[in-house]
């Protein structure tokens, strides 16, 4: 099975980077990874250039029309998403192959080891890390 990674970022150059850096380390490597310009100010297409990876741009705002970009450009039998900031461990892929392929499941989501900006974490970040990350449920 093919996969294809997506992955929507605006203006985290830094942690694109460490996250390519990462996908780059797979134990299986991704048929391809698609990288989505949410309308950086940053610039992100030379941080692309280093490693094997589709640049994509999108002007309309929001990681979900990036993502809808990237689900375009996509050529994979299977499509995971990550953000930019980050850092799928090495099995991730192979993880997930093992999932569809073996176990036949029809979709997978993985544990977040959430970290905060700063300390104490601001309080979006808080609440976000407190309703929206919870995987299991």
């Amino acid at each position: 099975m093919k996969v294809s990674i997506v992955i929507p970022v605006k203006n985290q150059a830094a942690s694109l980077y460490q996250c390519l850096l990462c996908l780059s380390r797979q134990t299986v490597k991704p048929y391809e990874i698609i990288v989505v310009d949410n309308d950086s100010s940053e610039d992100i297409y030379s941080v692309c250039k280093e490693f094997d990876v589709i640049y994509e741009f999108e002007s309309k705002p929001g990681s979900y029309a990036a993502r809808n970009a990237g689900i375009l450009r996509s050529s994979g039998d299977l499509i995971g998403f990550t953000d930019a900031d980050c850092r799928p461990w090495k099995s991730w892929v192979s993880g997930a192959l093992m999932a569809f392929e073996v176990y036949h499941y029809e979709a997978v989501a993985g544990h977040i080891n959430f970290t905060f900006s700063d300390s104490p974490p601001p309080i979006a970040e808080y609440i976000d890390w407190f309703t929206h990350l919870d995987q299991e449920r």
